[in-house]
């Protein structure tokens, strides 16, 4: 890989079009500040949308800053298509529906989405819209091992990256009891397998297998970063900055 001191630093306006509060959370964990949030009119923005909390007194210099724009996209529209096609490329299809969606408004932008999907043999385990459907999808999902696709997708002008991590979920065997209860505490509705290993989900798996365990959270931001680098996209504390004398 390029050394960050010997590539050219570009600073463009970065849009993260996804309605995941997990991503958002991930990219401010990486030290973007979240500008503005539009979430349209999109049912699966929930998560999101208890989470709006966003950058006040910001310098609009700041290369940093980041804005959430939802897509809006039908992501059931892909996964009924007759065409037979894997699911692995279901889930990337769906992420870059998002990006390329949102890039039509913003051509110069950094453009960045992506897509998850929990799958147990040919079944796909949709996000949950209630307590009792998380508790349903669970209770298969128990004692087995399934994949979870974690599909990223990026345009930055008229360049594109597209990945895909294949994470595979070792999950224990529980009661129905123990599933409630991690339901009732977790809340994690809007979450594809109806987990979140940031809220208390870790303890549902015995075991995981991925190169990334960024990539079961939402974005594999190993590989994320690394392509930001590759294309010279600004990056906190990795780009250093010229100081004014």
């Amino acid at each position: 890989m390029k050394n960050i001191k010997n590539i050219k630093i570009n600073t463009p306006p970065i849009i993260l079009a996804s309605g995941s509060a997990s991503r958002k959370q991930q990219l401010e964990d990486l030290g973007f500040k979240a500008k503005e949030v539009y979430l349209g009119n999109t049912a699966r923005t929930e998560d999101i949308r208890k989470n709006k909390k966003t950058t006040k007194n910001f310098n609009k210099s700041d290369p940093y800053i980041f804005t959430v724009k939802v897509s809006g996209i039908n992501e059931d529209f892909y996964k009924k298509q007759k065409k037979p096609v894997s699911l692995a490329e279901v889930c990337q299809k769906i992420a870059q529906a998002k990006v390329e969606k949102v890039a039509k408004e913003y051509p110069d932008a950094l453009v960045l989405g992506g897509d998850q999907m929990a799958v147990l043999g040919s079944k796909i385990f949709n996000k949950s819209a209630t307590p009792e459907q998380a508790i349903k999808s669970l209770m298969q999902l128990q004692g087995k091992t399934h994949i979870l696709f974690t599909a990223l997708y990026m345009r930055y002008q008229k360049k594109t990256f597209n990945y895909l991590e294949v994470n595979q979920m070792q999950m224990r065997k529980l009661t129905r009891s123990q599933i409630k209860q991690y339901v009732k505490m977790a809340k994690p509705l809007h979450c594809a397998g109806s987990y979140a290993l940031e809220r208390y989900g870790i303890a549902l798996f015995e075991k995981i297998k991925t190169k990334d365990q960024s990539a079961v959270i939402g974005f594999p931001l190993i590989t994320l970063i690394n392509q930001l680098i590759k294309w010279g996209i600004a990056l906190p504390f990795l780009t250093e900055q010229k100081q004014p004398k």
